[in-house]
């Protein structure tokens, strides 16, 4: 048996390599534009875990993912966005929330909704944020301070 390759079909060979071969580099994360972040986060001049984070492009990337973190042990924190680890580069502003630990849910409403878990930070870094941070690359010493009054 003997097969006749075209030229049209060497062709079409050729492209669905270079399309399976754009394909693997885009499912491996090849070309990523994240960068990867990480720091601490201080409440009152503390090292502080369980703060919530959220950086919310601003400017020509306003229309990006937010990232997101909860700081551990230390108020060590690593931005991720959209599950990946990392932030794209640019300017943010940053919302910040520390639930308390200690809150005992409340049963209110009609239909037994639990209370909130309040935030220590009453309020001052969600809808009022001042901090904005630029990222231009890679960090491991990025610092959010915050305060409690």
């Amino acid at each position: 048996m003997h097969c006749h390759i075209t030229n049209s079909s060497k062709m079409c060979l050729r492209i669905s390599h270079l399309f399976c071969f754009a394909l693997l580099a885009m499912l491996s994360g090849c070309g990523s534009s994240l960068v990867e972040v990480s720091g601490v986060v201080t409440v009152d001049g503390q090292p502080t875990p369980g703060v919530n984070l959220r950086f919310f492009p601003q400017g020509t990337q306003a229309d990006a993912s937010p990232s997101s973190t909860t700081s551990v042990e230390g108020g060590k924190f690593s931005l991720t966005t959209d599950a990946e680890p990392g932030v794209a580069k640019g300017s943010y502003k940053v919302n910040a929330d520390w639930p308390d630990p200690n809150h005992k849910p409340k049963k209110i409403g009609m239909f037994g909704e639990p209370s909130s878990p309040g935030d220590k930070l009453k309020g001052k870094y969600i809808s009022n944020s001042d901090i904005s941070v630029q990222i231009d690359g890679p960090k491991n010493d990025l610092e959010i301070s915050l305060k409690t009054k």
